[in-house]
């Protein structure tokens, strides 16, 4: 990432309209925003990132109630144990 872009926003929610909503509200103040909506989906992209050494997250936006076999929480252990050296936070919904 370059010192003048913006950080890229990961946003992990089942719910599509809490995704639209935060995908929309940065994008429109400059960031570049990656989606998910399940835990598998948002491993797939921290995984491209960490395959990626120019690719770095700014922050994810996770929904700790992910439906499915996976939640929220399961995520944030993967991120720290995996990902944790490219992503400078991580917050709970």
């Amino acid at each position: 990432m370059k010192t003048t872009e913006k950080p890229v926003v990961l946003v992990v929610d089942d719910d599509q309209k809490h995704r639209e909503m935060i995908k929309t509200a940065f994008e429109g103040i400059g960031h570049k925003v990656n989606t998910a909506s399940t835990f598998d989906s948002g491993v797939r992209i921290i995984k491209s990132i960490v395959d990626n050494e120019d690719d770095t997250i700014g922050v994810a936006l996770i929904d700790i109630h992910l439906k499915g076999h996976s939640t929220g929480l399961d995520l944030l252990r993967y991120i720290e144990s995996e990902a944790a050296d490219r992503m400078a936070g991580y917050a709970l919904t």
